[in-house]
């Protein structure tokens, strides 16, 4: 007689596979990861909560180009920062007569990025689909422009995506950016945004 399950395809846990149920969604028990797209544009917010003297929000956006799904490159990654006072700029300023100008603070960045992809995966969102996601992290060089001068730098950071649809997904990525010459020139970026593949 033929094995358990083999007559209805593997549903119920045939020898071949098939379809199955994972938390009331179904799935391949055997599927391949969705191929990245080659180039991917990012677009997103971000905050700067770490620096004591400021607090920065930042409007970013990124080239990337995969080579495959192990390696890929942002090509180029800018990100414009606006800072507010921290509560310890506004105590200088009153106590000893110090200029928040005279502060420096972080207003573009540039930076160019080696992405190394150590995880993929997939998980049932809400018992309803299934969501694929992709985790990496990379490191480059960086340009930074403050108030008072231009310096360079280098950031290191983990990029986490969740896929919406096989094109576009969700990022979520933290970034330690160290610049150059700069006091308190070590800075963490939290970023959110969007990446769209062509």
């Amino acid at each position: 007689s033929p094995p358990a399950g083999a007559a209805d395809g593997g549903v119920n846990g045939g020898v071949n596979g098939g379809v199955k149920p994972l938390d009331g969604v179904k799935i391949e028990s055997i599927e391949t990861y969705l191929n990245p797209s080659k180039n991917h544009l990012d677009v997103g917010l971000g905050i700067w909560p770490t620096n004591p003297y400021w607090n920065g929000f930042s409007l970013e956006g990124s080239y990337l180009r995969y080579f495959s799904k192990t390696f890929a490159w942002d090509v180029v990654d800018a990100a414009y920062v606006y800072t507010v006072d921290s509560g310890l700029t506004s105590e200088l300023a009153s106590t000893f007569n110090r200029e928040p100008t005279q502060i420096e603070r972080i207003n573009l960045v540039l930076s160019s990025n080696l992405i190394f992809t150590h995880a993929y995966g997939k998980f049932v969102f809400l018992r309803e689909s299934l969501r694929y996601f992709r985790s990496s992290l990379y490191f480059g060089p960086s340009y930074i422009n403050t108030n008072l001068r231009g310096t360079f730098g280098f950031g290191v950071g983990w990029r986490f995506d969740v896929y919406i649809s096989e094109g576009s997904s969700i990022v979520f990525a933290l970034r330690d950016l160290y610049a150059l010459n700069v006091r308190n020139g070590n800075n963490i970026n939290l970023f959110m945004g969007s990446s769209f593949g062509f």
